[in-house]
């Protein structure tokens, strides 16, 4: 177990992400994940992203001060020879569904200049770990950061219960929901000099069926 800050001298701990201890189930063929047939090295340890996120969202909250972590995709193979951990089928549309999620999180923190999630990370390549543009998906985690934080305000109220209902609502938003995650983003940049407009998507984004049975309409 992690020691609480205060007793070695801090205010507060910062999460790293991935945390190492809730990263679901180890997949050992491909197929598990979706993937095809194929057997993995048993010195490669291979997770599955919807798998980590569900795991880090049902997390127990500490007693201490905690500020979260998120990553976008994670791969260390190029610096780890041996034993290396890859965390596969990332997407934008995921993680932009899990940073939603911890910005709703963020949000119930009382003192708003405490309001904090730490990305991990900006460029670390040496472990498939970037936020900055690549050849596999151009802008997509930046664009997709944007996109979570116009929505940020709509997932003060709602909590994803439960493993299951994450599962559904994860594999949903890697179609319908990143659709509208950018249509949102455009629209919200108008709703500013049209308020009825604003009113309308509030209604229909804040509603708890879109957030929740709304992701089970689309698989």
């Amino acid at each position: 177990t992690e020691p609480a800050p205060e007793k070695i001298g801090f205010d507060a701990a910062v999460e790293f992400a991935p945390n190492w201890t809730r990263l679901g189930e180890r997949i050992l063929n491909l197929a598990e994940s979706g993937g095809q047939d194929h057997l993995i090295d048993p010195d490669v340890s291979v997770y599955d992203y919807e798998q980590v996120i569900a795991e880090m969202l049902l997390k127990p909250a500490p007693a201490y001060k905690l500020f979260r972590g998120i990553f976008p995709t994670w791969d260390n193979s190029a610096r780890r020879k041996n034993g290396p951990l890859a965390v596969i089928n990332s997407t934008p549309a995921k993680y932009a569904f899990w940073l939603g999620q911890m910005l709703r999180q963020a949000q119930q923190i009382p003192n708003a200049e405490e309001r904090l999630i730490f990305v991990n990370a900006w460029n670390e390549w040496g472990e498939g770990c970037h936020l900055e543009p690549d050849r596999e998906h151009g802008l997509g985690y930046l664009e997709a950061t944007r996109d979570a934080l116009a929505l940020s305000h709509f997932y003060a109220a709602e909590e994803v219960p439960n493993r299951e209902v994450i599962g559904l609502a994860v594999a949903a938003s890697a179609s319908t929901s990143a659709l509208l995650l950018n249509v949102y983003a455009r629209l919200g940049r108008l709703a500013t000099k049209n308020n009825a407009l604003a009113r309308e998507l509030a209604n229909v984004y804040n509603s708890r069926s879109w957030k929740i049975t709304g992701p089970l309409r689309h698989l």
